[in-house]
């Protein structure tokens, strides 16, 4: 199981990577508190393999992304993994930092999603 101040620790560390592209992860409520520990995660979701899905995606696809309109919705998808993340871009207004909403999270091989953009990790 993830606790909060574990994914807390995650978010600051993949937000360190994320900051020299002006850009910011977050995590909405429903990937916070539904869907990170949801029991249908077979096997449980893990704190190191989330977070080196968000480094091989940040190395892979980081300059396609950012380069989306804001509110674009994407899903991440790791070939590895089986692991999905639903996300949203948005730009802050006040300081026009870019930021990657993960809106949900699965471990699902046959995920379908109706984003136009699948980015896939390998």
């Amino acid at each position: 199981m993830i606790s909060l101040a574990d994914l807390g620790s995650m978010e600051s560390r993949v937000n360190a990577s994320l900051a020299r592209f002006r850009a910011e992860l977050k995590f909405s409520k429903h990937f916070v508190h539904l869907r990170l520990n949801d029991p249908r995660n077979i096997p449980p979701l893990a704190l190191a393999e989330l977070e080196d899905v968000w480094h091989r995606f940040i190395a892979q696809h980081i300059h396609v992304v950012l380069a989306l309109p804001d509110h674009e919705t994407f899903n991440i998808r790791c070939l590895q993994t089986a692991i999905n993340i639903p996300c949203e871009l948005r730009t802050t207004k006040a300081t026009a930092i870019r930021q990657i909403v993960a809106i949900t999270v699965m471990r699902n091989p046959t995920f379908f999603s109706k984003d136009r953009y699948d980015f896939h990790v390998r």
